[in-house]
């Protein structure tokens, strides 16, 4: 997990067949609902047994979004290329990727503050922010952080600033 996305190396078995090049590929997702997006920058590199390490000269770019993108890195080596004994180790070939992240942007869920705005049976506490009452109660109060609160407050306060007519109306 790399700043709250998580990253897979997914191989694409079907280029083993009939002895075509190996494609390796990245693949991001989150675990929330809301729109994301993620522009990376993307390198393999190959670990030799002796050390050393082979950097594939494709670096790219790529997009990552809530459809799940995955980055193809086609390889151009066939398969049998990562199994020769400058390569395996212990039976095990070692790829890396390397991923920048570029930009990284979410769009936070949008609060329904409306099943706060009237008395229920489970509401025992007003809380008067500006010209709004939210209606809630000591166990959702108990349960929710000052952060929350704030980001419910300032829900309130530009709503109703958006409200609000303009002085010279």
């Amino acid at each position: 997990n790399e700043g709250g996305y998580k990253w897979a190396f997914v191989i694409d078995q079907r280029s083993n067949e009939n002895g075509n090049p190996a494609n390796f590929a990245v693949k991001c997702d989150v675990d929330h609902n809301f729109p994301w997006k993620n522009e990376v920058e993307v390198s393999m590199h190959l670990l030799r047994t002796n050390g050393s390490v082979y950097d594939f000269p494709d670096k790219h770019r790529e997009n990552f979004n809530e459809d799940g993108r995955v980055s193809l890195q086609q390889t151009h080596v066939h398969w049998s290329s990562f199994t020769e004994p400058s390569i395996m180790n212990s039976n095990k070939t070692t790829l890396e990727y390397r991923i920048k992240i570029i930009i990284s942007e979410t769009t936070a869920p949008i609060v329904d503050l409306s099943k706060f705005a009237t008395p229920n049976s489970m509401s025992n506490v007003t809380l008067k922010i500006g010209e709004s009452n939210l209606h809630v109660s000591k166990e959702q109060m108990r349960l929710r952080t000052v952060v929350q609160l704030e980001c419910c407050a300032w829900i309130l306060l530009t709503t109703s600033l958006r409200r609000r007519p303009s002085a010279t109306q």
